[in-house]
C-alpha cells in the first residue's frame, strides 16, 4: 500500500507496545514495569506536553480512589465489558463497579 502526499494517516496507540521481545507479558497492564519505554505519550519532538501532568493525575486519582473505597471492584467479569472499537481512543462503554 502506498500513502500518497496529503493522505490522512491515523495511528492507534492501542497497537503499540505489544512486542513480546521488548515487553514481558505485553498484554498485561503493569504500571510498575521497568524499563518502560512505551510510546503512549509519543517520543522526541512528538512527546505529549501533558504527559507528566496526566501521569501525576492518574497516580493521585487511583491512589485516592482505592484508599477511600478499598473494596472497589468490577461488578461484572472483565470479559463482559463492552470495549469501544469505533474510536481511536478506545475505552469501554460502561464500567460497573461495586464495593
Amino acid at each position: 500500500m502506498t500513502i500518497a502526499r496529503g493522505d490522512a494517516v491515523l495511528l492507534s496507540t492501542d497497537a503499540a507496545n505489544r512486542d513480546a521481545d521488548a515487553y514481558p507479558e505485553p498484554e498485561e497492564f503493569d504500571a510498575t514495569r521497568r524499563p518502560n519505554p512505551h510510546l503512549s505519550f509519543g517520543h522526541g519532538m512528538h512527546f505529549c506536553i501533558g504527559a507528566s501532568l496526566a501521569r501525576t493525575e492518574l497516580r493521585t486519582v487511583f491512589t485516592t480512589l482505592f484508599q477511600r473505597i478499598p473494596g472497589l471492584r468490577l461488578a461484572v467479569d472483565v470479559d463482559d465489558l463492552d470495549v469501544r472499537s469505533d474510536r481511536v481512543t478506545g475505552g469501554v462503554t460502561g464500567l460497573p463497579v461495586t464495593w
